[in-house]
């Protein structure tokens, strides 16, 4: 299990390596990286640590302006590398990669998505907000791509939208048809099916947990339902993408998923200071282990 945390002044950030017992308890930490320490750079502000189907951990950092590769060793869970493998990109907030680790696709806060391509080692576009046909990623704060990756989804929570873009045979990106697709502003995350079928968005300060369908031919996007989570901070969807947790204010919750509809229905929830339930205050992030998301890990603040 692999934790990103930063301090307090938004400037050290730090990733922990945590050993997990066959009954998901996790063990002292094996090891950790830290901003300033052995010359590791670009962990202040990460947000969301993503793996590659080989295994390798890449992340975005805002303070540094950085997306990071850590090769991961499966035996110990060690990371080494490390190097940044994008700079300059000024509040690069959230990435999500192509499956063989060559094409990235970065979102930036100051409005902007880049498509970096490992095979020219270069950023190769760049799309602004306003420009080009490019709208609706002012303040973006989340990107996520389709499973067959032809899809791609930038969350712009100043603009309250949602852009999407068609990748092209090269990896560049094109504004979908109708783009861009309304949605709650000041959102936290935004969740992909593992079906690639469905986008989950989470609104801390409208309390709303949306759901959008993803036209299959197009791309576009169709509001299909929304439900009520108090301070909403995050959603993770079991692998088998039929339970979505979502974390909130001091609480989880848990919602059924029909894979057909997209339709989600609360089934349970957990509440910080009831039933003896505790570590729920400040829970910004949650994260489902198991085929059917029967491990749950929650981190707070």
């Amino acid at each position: 299990m692999y934790v990103a945390s930063t301090d307090t002044s938004g400037t050290v950030g730090a990733i922990r390596v945590f050993s997990r017992s066959p009954d998901g308890r996790l063990a002292n930490a094996l090891g950790e990286l830290r901003d300033g320490v052995d010359l590791v750079v670009g962990l202040a502000g990460v947000r969301r640590l993503a793996f590659l189907p080989g295994g390798s951990l890449y992340f975005a950092s805002p303070h540094w302006g950085t997306v990071s590769l850590y090769q991961r060793n499966p035996a110990t869970g060690a990371l080494t590398g490390g190097a940044p493998l994008i700079e300059g990109i000024g509040q690069a907030i959230d990435v999500v990669a192509t499956g063989n680790g060559t094409q990235y696709y970065v979102a930036s806060e100051a409005g902007a998505v880049f498509v970096y391509d490992e095979l020219y080692g270069a950023v190769v576009q760049q799309l602004d907000d306003g420009t080009g046909g490019v709208d609706g990623i002012g303040g973006a704060r989340a990107i996520a791509m389709t499973p067959d990756e032809r899809f791609v989804y930038v969350y712009g929570a100043t603009d309250g939208a949602i852009a999407g873009f068609v990748r092209g045979a090269d990896g560049t990106l094109t504004p979908i048809a109708g783009s861009p697709f309304a949605a709650p502003s000041l959102g936290t995350a935004l969740s992909m099916s593992p079906d690639g079928r469905y986008l989950l968005l989470a609104c801390a300060p409208c309390d709303e947990l949306r759901t959008f369908a993803i036209d299959s031919v197009s791309g576009a996007l169709t509001v299909t339902g929304a439900a009520t989570v108090p301070g909403v901070t995050d959603v993770a969807f079991a692998p088998d993408g039929r339970r979505a947790f979502v974390t909130g204010d001091a609480l989880v919750e848990v919602f059924d998923r029909d894979p057909s509809t997209g339709e989600i229905s609360w089934v349970d929830s957990l509440e910080g200071g009831v039933g003896g339930v505790r570590g729920l205050a400040g829970a910004s992030d949650v994260a489902a282990v198991g085929p059917f998301g029967s491990q749950l890990y929650v981190a707070s603040a």
